[in-house]
């Protein structure tokens, strides 16, 4: 299954900010299904017509009961020194 929303926020430094989201849920072999989304984000009031702000990919995975995983990608325009890429990977264990 698969969701699309569209929301409207303010930036950390006061820029009108688009979001676009598209977001589902994955199939597991082994534990409960797992979810899957991209967000992408435009400044509504800039000059140009798509003002590309920020890309977000995640993937969260149940593999088990008691052990889940989740990978985030951030992908930047590299303005106010931010980092272009950024991954992330992390795991919970739970007894």
């Amino acid at each position: 299954m698969m969701s699309m929303t569209t929301s409207r926020a303010f930036g950390r430094v006061g820029v009108g900010l688009d979001l676009q989201n598209l977001s589902g849920t994955t199939t597991s072999c082994c534990g409960a299904p797992g979810t899957w989304s991209v967000a992408t984000y435009f400044a509504y009031s800039s000059a140009e017509l798509f003002d590309w702000g920020m890309t977000l990919f995640k993937l969260d995975m149940r593999l088990t009961d008691e052990f889940s995983a989740s990978t985030k990608i951030a992908i930047c325009p590299g303005t106010f020194t931010e980092p272009t890429l950024e991954l992330t990977f992390s795991w919970t264990a739970r007894w």
